[in-house]
């Protein structure tokens, strides 16, 4: 399986889509770096997640 895994990630596909999602990762963080109302926007989308896990732990226990 692993030996599958490799190959496939070594082949011309496999290598093109790891170009692709490293462009896509390394435009995100640009636009992240450069807008700080993206910024602030995702800040807040995490706090809010992080109270509600919070708070469903808290509710379970």
């Amino acid at each position: 399986m692993k030996q599958n895994i490799a190959a496939a990630a070594a082949s011309p596909f496999g290598l093109e889509s790891i170009r692709w999602s490293s462009k896509a990762l390394a435009f995100t963080a640009l636009d992240i770096l450069t807008d700080p109302a993206l910024l602030a926007r995702i800040k807040e989308q995490h706090a809010a997640r992080v109270r509600t896990q919070e708070e469903d732990v808290a509710a379970a226990v």
